[in-house]
């Protein structure tokens, strides 16, 4: 290294020396966080860098962040690490707290560490995060409960009241002065020795709890600024200034004897006894002393070869060379007075003389007879006669700067003094103040607002943050209850211990409506307005279909606020009670002579009286089917009791389309007939109105026969008929059960299999599979499950989903495919005319990516005119439909909507 370099170097060290000494020396005009009443953040060192922590809480805590969860007292917490994110478990709620998470007390009380196992109650709140697999932990708690875990274990709960107490104020300075510096931190003190033990609440510490109480909010200050209380265990008699450890100079860290610490028969000390006839001398200390008298038998000219030279006695031990300014006891080195003989170089004769060797304290004499009590330098050494040895003492546990534990101990054991005699002699010229901490805050529960239901997880549940079900907060074990707050299409929002989230509808079972008090109802009601029928009895529920005011619905259930229906479609669900009301009742009109239609082009009934010109129409009751027969042309038809032609039915009614009714050409499977004109003289009977035609029955005529149709089984198309059902089969109670036989086919991707279980529910037992396109027999249904016997006579729950009229095809079909089946043959067409292209009853409804609504017309052409519009998503009955167009039923209105809008 050249010149100029060394210098630099040497300015670059003097320069942070000095910046290191201002450092220290400027330490006391740093403002006090703490004075303004925060809590002591301590790094909880001691539980290491797990990668999972296991702990009880022993007071209600909650756990707060971007979500919030209740810990209830007593219950058993696991947070696991899992690269940066943190995952807290807790009574069956798993919680994904990201890469932090804060718990807080809402009581008296703290946590109990069962892994890594640690003792005592850690009392306040808790701040966990995660990086790199491992779990860091600040405890944040009140200065007082801080000093409960600090006084018992850096004293002992066995010392004096009084020296207790000076051992809280002390702690309670060194606290607050570290708090001031740390703020930047995310703690401000650890749990070792590094700053102050702490091992958390010990309630069998009764008299280190009774000496912080009775200090609470006592610190010394030296005039406007709060003191530097360092404490030591033991500093060897003689207290040690701050300036000759760390650099840094306090008024109050003077070095002066401590005869209390040094009277104290419990500080700790180590001797090394040294005879003074220099008998079993320890090997190191003989050598050295021999080493050390060689230049002066040199200069006698006495023999220096060790077999001639012998240490007679040691005559004396001093003490010498302190390691700072006087009254420092800190001695380098001692000097050993010795008694030597040795042979004169001329004539062999002994010769005896005295010599003093000077051996090196710290690293000598300390080695060799093991008498080191601090890694560093700095114990106290004193040298005492004993008569026929010197013993050689060495003294101080800690750095030995400010209060003495054991001196502390001695005043007010053996002496009767004060806390405030014990702080005077330690810190001189401090003066106790109070200062103004705030107390134990504690959180309130998480959670809140009005539950509308109860409900039960069902299976392992997955909660969301949103009604978007995009992100996943935490998970919930089966059967645990939930609270439910409000909903929103088809996901409800649920609180669970205080967790606020969003779980889906089916993840939910056993609804206990608060306040509805759902009783058994029955009878048919009408719909007063339009309105929803809702999954739940929830506003913002999910929307099952659209109805329109009239139609009527089938009471199941009934509360104050809400209903529960079916619709004549056999969709269940739920409507506001206000929008329900009786149906108007009507009379039943005479029926006339039965009258049989010639099969013919033109239907003329027989034994009608003529209508007069002035005759006007009468009201007539619609008749509502959801499935017909058509004839062939050599059938001939027989009307029914539940359709009879009115007693003015003229050809023209079954040639000519009317704008109300369904056109000639397209058979109707649920229609509206409409009597014509009846004579002002002669009542006329109207058609008496039927809810759904039997199999069994003979088939009623349409209105027009067409000679090219063939005869056509009842469609089976819709699995759910309209008809009161029948008994269901065993374990099916409350399902529909089919008019007739009802086939349907299993409908899965290719490949797949369709469960069948024990019970309608995906948690019920597997009795076995279906394939892909396997003909069953529908037993009973609702609007989830079917009940189905295979060819082979098994027996099980289907998910109606997945069940279907139609027979599969061997590759996949379209949506358009699916709506349509293919006619035995295709009829022409003609202008404002729909051609029967199937006769089956299929449920669709409007297609969302397809347009918005869809509109329904009087007419199939876009220039009739408009009955309504019909959203997105609504389910309708369609009786049948063409290449273009569909006859369907929209609640109690019918009319055309074009095909493109429909899907299944």
């Amino acid at each position: 290294m050249n010149t100029r370099g060394r210098d630099g170097f040497v300015r670059r060290a003097l320069c942070a020396l000095l910046a290191l000494v201002l450092l220290l020396a400027c330490a006391e005009l740093a403002p006090v966080r703490a004075e303004s009443g925060g809590p002591v953040r301590v790094k909880l060192t001691r539980l290491g860098s797990p990668s999972e922590l296991v702990f009880t809480a022993d007071c209600d805590y909650v756990c707060s962040g971007e979500f919030s969860l209740n810990i209830p007292a007593g219950s058993t917490v696991a947070l696991r690490a899992d690269g940066s994110s943190l995952t807290l478990s807790c009574d069956g709620v798993e919680l994904n707290c990201g890469s932090s998470a804060r718990l807080l007390r809402c009581g008296s009380g703290g946590v109990r560490f069962q892994s890594p196992s640690m003792a005592n109650v850690f009392c306040g709140d808790l701040y966990l995060s995660a990086s790199g697999s491992a779990i860091t932990a600040v405890l944040h708690l009140p200065m007082e409960d801080y000093l409960c875990g600090v006084v018992g274990y850096e004293m002992s709960n066995s010392y004096p009241l009084e020296a207790l107490k000076a051992q809280a104020v002390a702690a309670r300075n060194y606290a607050l002065k570290k708090m001031s510096t740390q703020a930047s931190r995310s703690y401000d003190v650890v749990d070792t020795s590094a700053d102050q033990v702490f091992k958390g609440y010990n309630v069998s510490q009764t008299r280190v709890i009774q000496a912080v109480q009775e200090t609470a909010g006592l610190a010394l200050y030296s005039g406007s600024t709060l003191a530097s209380c360092y404490y030591t265990a033991s500093n060897g008699g003689q207290t040690e200034a701050t300036k000759n450890v760390w650099g840094g100079s306090l008024s109050y860290s003077v070095v002066k004897d401590d005869p209390y610490d040094l009277g104290n028969a419990s500080a700790k000390k180590t001797t090394a006894r040294i005879a003074k006839d220099a008998g079993d001398l320890h090997p190191s200390l003989e050598s050295a002393l021999l080493e050390g008298v060689q230049d002066v038998l040199a200069g006698q000219k006495l023999s220096t070869a060790a077999a001639d030279v012998k240490i007679l006695s040691v005559e004396r031990i001093t003490a010498k060379n302190p390691k700072y300014a006087a009254p420092s006891r800190l001695y380098r080195t001692l000097g050993f007075e010795l008694r030597v003989q040795s042979k004169r170089l001329s004539d062999g004769a002994a010769v005896t003389l005295a010599a003093t060797v000077d051996v090196p304290t710290y690293g000598g004499l300390e080695d060799w007879y093991g008498l080191s009590i601090n890694s560093s330098s700095n114990e106290t050494v004193e040298v005492t006669d004993e008569g026929d040895c010197f013993c050689v003492t060495f003294r101080r546990y800690g750095h030995g700067i400010g209060m003495s534990q054991r001196g502390a101990q001695a005043m007010a054991r053996d002496y009767g003094m004060t806390m405030e005699e014990i702080l005077a002699f330690y810190y001189p010229g401090t003066e106790l103040r109070s200062v103004a901490l705030a107390g134990a805050s504690y959180a309130s529960p998480a959670g809140g607002g009005e539950a509308v239901a109860a409900a039960y997880a069902l299976g392992k549940l997955t909660l969301y943050a949103d009604a978007s079900g995009e992100s996943v907060c935490a998970k919930v074990e089966d059967g645990l209850a939930l609270r439910v707050l409000g909903a929103q299409g088809g996901r409800v929002l649920v609180e669970v211990r205080g967790l606020q989230a969003w779980a889906p509808v089916e993840g939910l079972r056993d609804f206990e409506w608060i306040g509805e008090g759902f009783a058994s109802a029955s009878g048919e009601m009408v719909l007063g307005a339009d309105a929803s029928l809702l999954e739940l009895p929830l506003e913002g529920a999910r929307t099952i279909e659209t109805l329109l005011a009239g139609t009527r619905v089938r009471l199941l259930e009934r509360s104050e606020n809400w209903a529960r229906v079916e619709t004549e479609g056999g969709m269940r669900g739920y409507l506001p009670a206000a929008l329900l009301c009786e149906p108007e009742p009507s009379e039943t009109p005479e029926p006339s002579a039965e009258i049989s239609p010639e099969p013919t082009e033109t239907l003329e009934p027989t034994g009608t009286p003529e209508p007069t010109e002035t005759s006007e129409p009468t009201g007539t009751p619609e008749a509502t089917v959801t499935a017909t027969v058509v004839p062939t042309a050599s059938a001939t038809p027989t009307p029914t009791a539940s359709a009879t032609p009115t007693a003015t039915a003229t050809p023209a009614a079954s040639t000519t389309p009317a704008t109300s009714a369904t056109p000639t050409a397209m058979a109707t499977l649920a229609a509206t007939a409409t009597a014509s004109p009846a004579s002002s003289a002669t009542p006329a009977p109207t058609v008496r109105p039927t809810p759904t035609l039997n199999p069994t029955r003979t088939p009623a005529p349409t209105l027009r026969p067409d000679p090219t149709a063939v005869d056509r089984p009842l469609p089976t198309g819709s699995p759910l008929p309209t008809l009161e059902p029948a008994r269901a089969p065993e374990g099916a109670e409350g399902m529909f059960v089919p008019v007739g036989t009802l086939y349907n086919y299993v409908r899965v991707s290719s490949g797949s299999a369709l469960t069948l279980r024990s019970k309608p529910s995906t948690a019920a037992a597997v009795v076995g599979t279906l394939a892909r396109g396997a003909r069953v027999r529908v037993l009973a249904f609702d609007e989830a499950w079917a009940l189905v016997e295979a060819t082979d006579g098994a027996r099980g729950f289907a998910a109606l989903r997945y069940l279907s009229t139609a027979a599969v095809p061997e590759d996949q079909p379209t949506a358009e495919d699916e709506l349509r089946t293919p006619a035995p043959t295709e009829a022409p067409e003609e202008e404002e005319d729909v051609r029967i292209v199937d006769l089956d009853v299929v449920f669709c409804n409007i297609g969302a990516r397809t347009t918005a609504s869809a509109v329904l017309y009087k007419k199939n052409s876009t220039s009739g005119s408009r009955v309504c519009t019909i959203p997105a998503g609504v389910k309708l009955t369609v009786t049948a439909y063409d290449k273009s167009w569909a006859y369907v039923k929209y609640g109690s209105r019918c009319g055309f909507v074009q095909l493109k809008y429909l899907k299944k």
